[in-house]
């Protein structure tokens, strides 16, 4: 967000407004995430931990896969 005194010229300005209207620079530090969770969806916190539950054996290194 621009504001008033910012000591910056016109052209910056409208340059500036430009390019966070068009989507080419993100405005302030807005958190981006939810722009994309009706793609990725959430997971709750049950589901995280059946996720990590289930997937713990592919953590785990086998020396003869090395061999």
């Amino acid at each position: 967000m621009i504001r008033q005194g910012e000591g910056i010229s016109f052209n910056k300005t409208i340059k500036k407004l430009l390019e966070e209207s068009l989507g080419l620079k993100p405005k302030g530090k807005d958190n981006r995430k939810k722009d994309f969770l009706d793609i990725f969806g959430v997971w709750s916190d049950e589901e995280a931990c059946e996720f990590d539950r289930t997937t713990k054996e592919f953590e785990k290194i086998d020396p003869e896969d090395w061999c």
